[in-house]
This record gives structure tokens, C-alpha cells and sequence, in this order.
């Protein structure tokens, strides 16, 4: 039989610290990946420069340019919903046959944040999801399974 002891040395664990109100997310401290948190007038590329990067045909440096400053630190939905529609814009304007081309360009941070933007993209699109479709093939096969894990359990939203 065991003996009953009041001492308590062996405890060396502080289980608290597991506690999940003391929780703190070390990457939301920080991470410089996106704008402060005001995020006043953000926007990684203006529309009129998009505008012209789309005209050339330079699909791959604007989605590039939107992709390397995300507004995932900002708390105003609608610099968020911008974002998004600017990604949007871009990933509509691409023909279906460059698609292909644009992903291998991109490296895989950059990767894991157009899974985000393309499932954010479903959300806002009502029909015709039949490119988002392809963009979403695409990103899949050149960030595997893990880019998807990776934008579904992000807790920093696009």
C-alpha cells in the first residue's frame, strides 16, 4: 500500500502555465508580416497601381506585391474585404493557361497565403467558382496538403 505524504517536492510541473486563459499566441507578438493593427488607409498595392501591373500583363509581380504584406494584423474587416478583392481581381484577370506558371513562381510563404485568399475568395465570389477552382488545384500541388492544414488552422485571417 501507498503511504500518504504531505510533501510536495515532487511536483516540478507547473501545470497553470497550461491553463488556456494564460494562453498567448507567440506569433501574434512579433510577427511584422502585415500592417499595425490600425491599419488607417493600408494597402499593399493601390488599385490604380494594380490597375497598371494588370494592364501589362504582369500577373505575377501584382499578386506577388499583394501576397508579401497581407493585412493580417489589422482588425478593420473592411481594409480586409479590400485586400481580398484586390486578390480577387487578380486572380480573375489571370487566363487559365498561366495559372500554372504564376504558382511556381511564387515561394511558399507566399503559397500558404493565396490558399488563404483563395478560400477568403470563395466566400465572396456567388457563382462561377470554376477558376477558383483551378487557382485552388494549383496551389495544392505546389503546396501540397500542408498550405491547406496551414490556412485552415492559421488563426491570423486574411
Amino acid at each position: 500500500m501507498s503511504k500518504r505524504t504531505t510533501n510536495a517536492k515532487f511536483r516540478t510541473v507547473d501545470v497553470d502555465q497550461y491553463n488556456e486563459d494564460n494562453f498567448e499566441d507567440a506569433l501574434l507578438d512579433g510577427d511584422s508580416a502585415g500592417p499595425d493593427a490600425s491599419g488607417d488607409g493600408y494597402l499593399a498595392v493601390s488599385d490604380a497601381e494594380l490597375s497598371k501591373l494588370l494592364a501589362d500583363n504582369k500577373i505575377s509581380e501584382a499578386l506577388a506585391a499583394l501576397l508579401a504584406k497581407p493585412p493580417v494584423n489589422v482588425k478593420s474587416s473592411a481594409v480586409k474585404d479590400q485586400a481580398a478583392n484586390q486578390v480577387l481581381r487578380v486572380l480573375m484577370h489571370t487566363k487559365q493557361s498561366d495559372i500554372d506558371r504564376v504558382v511556381q513562381a511564387l515561394d511558399e510563404a507566399h503559397v500558404d497565403t493565396l490558399m488563404k485568399y483563395v478560400y477568403r475568395c470563395f466566400e465572396l465570389v456567388k457563382e462561377n467558382h470554376a477558376l477558383l477552382l483551378v487557382w485552388h488545384e494549383k496551389v495544392l500541388a505546389r503546396g501540397q496538403i500542408g498550405s491547406i492544414v496551414r490556412a485552415l488552422s492559421d488563426r491570423k485571417r486574411v
